[in-house]
């Protein structure tokens, strides 16, 4: 570029009128001049142009070939702009109240619908990013074909230049999807094997939990069951007699329970009665009703009542009921209270094997078998001179009722005979 061009582009040498307005260098306008000129185009400090203004001045200067701009005012006035809608200052937070209010009306079924929509992937975002391009492309052809020759090949290399920017930006957007997809599945998979290692644990805890509860069942249940071995044992050394005429109607305790004693000694053999003796001092005598009971026997009118005797042992009880039975007294075992449910409950099972209790007697009696406490169940024909024969060995229920349920068919033998 030659001395001369090159001052009239620093100068003012030009007939473009921008150039004249901010040219620089020795021979173009004066500062002064170059305010004066800026005052009268309304461009003085203080004083702003109207965008139309502005517009029209770059869109109606004439170019050096003749030829109209592609950014005209025309095209400009033909893309319609969007209008931006009015509402009153609060509208934000009347939107934002309005959508929570639809979170908080959504039902759980919509809810898991809104959690389990399907995602797009990266290869739904290629599919739809190749469309955009091949539209993009059509697109740009299209525009480049409709301008002047003169401005096709700017034109060209603008738009491709667009085209590979679009280009890049989708390339991104479709590595963040599939980033995205990688880490939740990623997240999904630990979630996942999480979820499978919870579920183990909780399994080996039902587990252990199950095992622990039936070990301390068992150890409860077995300890209920000494409990009730602890009172057979205390019931073997007693005896109860039913059948004691005290010959009047009394309720005096004291009087029942001398006569009681009284009645029984007159009845011993005479090589009992010191033993009988003895023995009575050791045991206490309970009266187990209010009054004595008046009933026929033999044409006789008795009055009786039912006597408990507790013997200090078990060696007294066997001693006193030998006595008693030489006297004419057969005494019966007295169960405890917590036992009458089971003992009920086993002599039905007996009956149930066709066994009458109207022409036979069922003795349900405590023995002690292979080193365990159980309940003995003997039959003998009420006719006849038979003698009692065995039907079955129960094992003791435990004492806590409530461990009866956990035993499967509580009422079935272990022995029968």
């Amino acid at each position: 570029m030659s001395r001369a061009s090159q001052g009239s582009w620093r100068g003012g040498g030009t007939e473009n009128p921008l150039l004249e307005s901010t040219g620089r260098g020795g021979g173009g306008v004066s500062t002064r001049g170059k305010n004066q000129a800026n005052r009268a185009n309304g461009k003085s400090r203080g004083v702003s142009r109207r965008p139309e203004e502005e517009v029209g001045r770059f869109a109606g200067a004439d170019r050096d070939d003749g030829t109209d701009s592609v950014f005209s005012q025309e095209t400009m006035e033909t893309t319609p702009a969007r209008p931006i809608p009015q509402g009153p200052p609060d509208s934000v937070m009347v939107d934002r109240e309005r959508a929570k209010r639809t979170i908080d009306e959504r039902s759980p079924e919509q809810e898991v619908l809104r959690n389990t929509r399907p995602r797009m992937n990266e290869f739904d975002a290629g599919y739809i990013f190749e469309e955009v391009e091949n539209r993009l492309v059509r697109g740009i052809d299209e525009a480049v074909a409709a301008v002047p020759a003169e401005l096709r090949e700017a034109m060209a290399n603008s738009m491709q230049a667009l085209k590979v920017a679009v280009a890049g930006i989708m390339n991104g957007l479709s590595e963040g999807i599939k980033q995205t997809r990688l880490a939740r599945e990623a997240m999904e998979m630990r979630l996942e094997d999480r979820m499978e290692r919870m579920e183990k644990k909780v399994e080996e805890l039902g587990g252990a939990c199950d095992s622990l509860t039936k070990t301390r069942l068992k150890a409860r249940t077995k300890e209920s069951i000494k409990e009730m071995e602890s009172k057979v044992r205390e019931a073997q050394c007693a005896l109860k007699l039913l059948d004691v005429d005290i010959e009047r109607v009394t309720e005096d305790r004291r009087e029942m329970v001398r006569k009681t004693i009284t009645k029984v000694r007159s009845f011993c053999a005479e090589d009992d009665k010191r033993a009988y003796d003895v023995i009575i001092r050791r045991t206490r005598v309970v009266i187990m009703g209010k009054t004595t009971s008046r009933r026929m026997r033999d044409m006789d009118e008795e009055f009786s009542v039912p006597t408990l005797f507790q013997c200090r042992d078990r060696r007294d009880a066997e001693d006193l009921e030998s006595i008693m039975r030489a006297a004419g007294y057969f005494p019966s075992f007295h169960w405890p209270r917590e036992m009458m449910e089971f003992v009920n409950g086993v002599r039905e099972e007996v009956k149930g094997r066709g066994i009458d209790d109207r022409s036979n007697y069922i003795r349900v009696r405590p023995e002690v078998r292979e080193g365990a406490l159980m309940v003995k169940v003997e039959v003998k024909p009420k006719v006849g001179t038979g003698r009692f024969s065995l039907k079955g060995l129960w094992p003791l229920p435990p004492l806590n009722r409530v461990l009866w349920d956990d035993i499967q068919d509580i009422f079935r033998p272990k022995f029968s005979g």
